[in-house]
């Protein structure tokens, strides 16, 4: 569905589509489509080389990934409206995803943010790199949210569940400021 995609979004789906979905099944009828035909056509993407690559360089497992997942959106539709009888999805469709392990700031890196901002900022910042919370997790961390612990309760982390994140071990001088502190912690909004 396009409920839940911008319009740049939906753009590069219409263009992955035509590109290669439409290429690929051509001659086929929706109806037809098994479950072996689609696993046909994930073999077939990993043969394709990226537009736009002078050394004609096969497409990323991500974008191989995106265009599959188009594929079964499209085909999820077509079931619930009717369109077809079930959805020929087959299991393990989408290839997995690499594991990239996170680059952290060097101790040099944080020392030099920190010198360069300043008021709200400033405190951020600083309440990011201590807790490694997210955007949106920081925008609706309330003061009533600190446990007497010394832990700062995330009611709804990603996932949907609560969550604890310990504070003071990389920052004391948070600790206390945050201690201090009444209402929310971060003004804007995600």
């Amino acid at each position: 569905g396009t409920a839940d995609r911008n319009t740049r979004n939906v753009s590069i789906a219409r263009t992955r589509v035509r590109i290669y979905l439409e290429e690929f099944f051509r001659t086929d009828l929706l109806e037809s489509v098994t479950a072996e035909r689609l696993q046909e056509y994930r073999v077939w993407l990993s043969t394709r080389k990226a537009r736009g690559e002078p050394l004609g360089k096969p497409l990323g497992r991500e974008t191989v990934r995106h265009i599959l997942a188009d594929a079964r959106c499209m085909f999820r539709w077509l079931e619930e409206h009717g369109y077809v009888a079930r959805a020929p999805l087959p299991r393990r469709f989408l290839p997995k995803r690499h594991k990239v392990m996170p680059r952290w700031l060097s101790d040099a890196e944080v020392a030099k943010l920190l010198t360069r901002l300043d008021g709200p900022w400033l405190f951020v910042v600083r309440l990011g790199l201590a807790t490694g919370m997210r955007w949106s997790e920081m925008c609706r961390a309330e003061a009533k949210h600190l446990g007497r612990d010394g832990q700062l309760v995330v009611p709804v982390a990603k996932g949907g569940e609560g969550r604890k994140v310990p504070l003071g071990d990389t920052d004391p001088a948070l600790a206390r400021e945050i201690s201090q502190r009444v209402g929310r912690f971060v003004a804007y909004t995600p």
